[in-house]
């Protein structure tokens, strides 16, 4: 390789790097300007190079995101040829790509061509995942919606009984088949209520702490290397700090600090039965110590919840967020922060199943709330307005949504609203919910 292809495929992964933290950071502007460098560099490469179907991907991605969605369309789409052109027309990733696409379809209206792309990227998911894997059921989901838009409910009723609009966290990313195919044990395989045997480390420039570890150290380390971006690497170090966590008594707030990281990180790895596994101990736990009425347990009941959301398993999900509804009624009465943030999820969930009567007594109730506890102008106000306006766009009265403030011109955001939690509420400072980014 010349020295000029070298500085060129540096300059390339310079870009990626910058562009996936702004991503994962939310800056999704200076994240496509700079998917934008990468793609001058990726151009170079040629057309079967998967550096280019990677670029387009993201940038696609990251378009999607800001509601560009003609855009996010045309990079989608160019993608989805390199996929083809390297990967073979049958491949996971070219699925994965495909349901993007038919996504975006869907949202523009194009229902014709997200039919055929929604059928495409079915076929090639559930002939590598199974029927019964998230990824496919949150595709029959979004079809079964665009059947029953097109005015066809009992085919839309063959698929799925519980049919959801696409949201913004359905985008799927390439490169995750090899999670499905891992030959290693997993979290929910094991036995939580036992020491575990997790993998040892590497090396000791990977992982510097003794077999006398404390908790804290655990902690402290996973923590790093989440700062970093290694998620797999902190789920880990995790892992091995769970019996630390444990210790001779399972009831106790270190275990399960460490049972929501655990799954806070499968889930980010879309390892979703690993994640329901520790979030429904840790749930376990806090009832079985604090009781029903208890904060901790609202943001117990609110992780899971927010799994069963991101697997589109909506009955499930409906019912812890009502249950974290209830515990934060409970413990704040009439009015609290995290009562207008549970609020705002319930709503959530009736929007994205068309439940827009439901949706919209929630969505109202939460946003009285959110004005008077965080102000007009606040990001968590802002936010509520938004979905709610959206909300009476579905049901045709843009006039009225017009007079919300900010108004978004697409979809529901698809964001589960993080509850903050009050320490001094706590029996003791370690019962709070993980503090990790979505």
């Amino acid at each position: 390789m010349s020295i000029a292809s070298n500085k060129k495929s540096a300059d390339w992964s310079k870009h990626v790097a910058s562009a996936d933290k702004a991503t994962l950071e939310g800056k999704y502007e200076f994240a496509e300007a700079t998917w934008m460098l990468a793609l001058e560099e990726a151009e170079d490469f040629g057309e079967n190079d998967r550096r280019l179907a990677f670029t387009l991907e993201k940038l696609s991605e990251c378009l999607w995101f800001l509601n560009r969605l003609d855009e996010a369309l045309f990079y989608g789409a160019r993608s989805l040829r390199v996929y083809e052109s390297v990967l073979g027309p049958d491949h996971h990733d070219v699925g994965a790509i495909a349901g993007n696409v038919a996504r975006i379809y869907h949202l523009q209206g194009n229902y014709p061509d997200a039919e055929q792309l929604y059928r495409r990227a079915l076929s090639i998911k559930t002939s590598t995942l199974g029927q019964q894997n998230p990824d496919v059921q949150q595709l029959l989901s979004s079809f079964a919606d665009l059947l029953q838009t097109m005015g066809r409910p009992q085919e839309a009723a063959q698929l799925r009984t519980s049919a959801s609009m696409p949201t913004k966290k359905q985008w799927k990313k390439t490169g995750t088949f090899a999670a499905y195919q891992k030959p290693e044990k997993s979290v929910a395989e094991s036995k939580l209520d036992s020491p575990s045997t997790p993998r040892p480390p590497q090396s000791t420039d990977e992982f510097s702490l003794g077999a006398n570890a404390t908790f804290a150290q655990y902690r402290a380390e996973a923590e790093r290397a989440l700062q970093k971006g290694d998620t797999m690497e902190a789920l880990r170090i995790w892992i091995m700090a769970l019996p630390v966590a444990r210790g001779t008594d399972e009831n106790n707030p270190d275990h399960c600090y460490a049972l929501e990281s655990i799954a806070e990180m499968s889930l980010r790895a879309e390892k979703y039965k690993d994640a329901e596994r520790c979030f429904q101990k840790s749930f376990d736990i806090k009832q079985r110590v604090l009781g029903k009425n208890h904060s901790a347990v609202g943001h117990a009941a609110s992780n899971l919840a927010k799994l069963y959301y991101a697997m589109c398993d909506y009955p499930k999900a409906e019912k812890l967020a009502r249950t974290a509804v209830e515990t934060f009624e409970s413990v704040e009465g009439k009015e609290g922060k995290d009562l207008s943030c549970a609020l705002h999820n319930l709503a959530t969930l009736f929007h994205v199943q068309r439940k827009y009567d439901d949706a919209e007594t929630y969505y109202q109730r939460g946003m009285t709330m959110k004005q008077r506890l965080f102000g007009p102008n606040h990001p968590e106000t802002l936010s509520i307005l938004k979905s709610y306006a959206n909300l009476l766009k579905s049901t045709h009265r843009e006039e009225q949504a017009r007079h919300l403030d900010e108004c978004a011109d697409g979809l529901i955001t698809g964001t589960w609203k993080v509850i903050e939690i009050n320490q001094s509420e706590s029996l003791t400072s370690g019962w709070g919910q993980v503090s990790l980014d979505d």
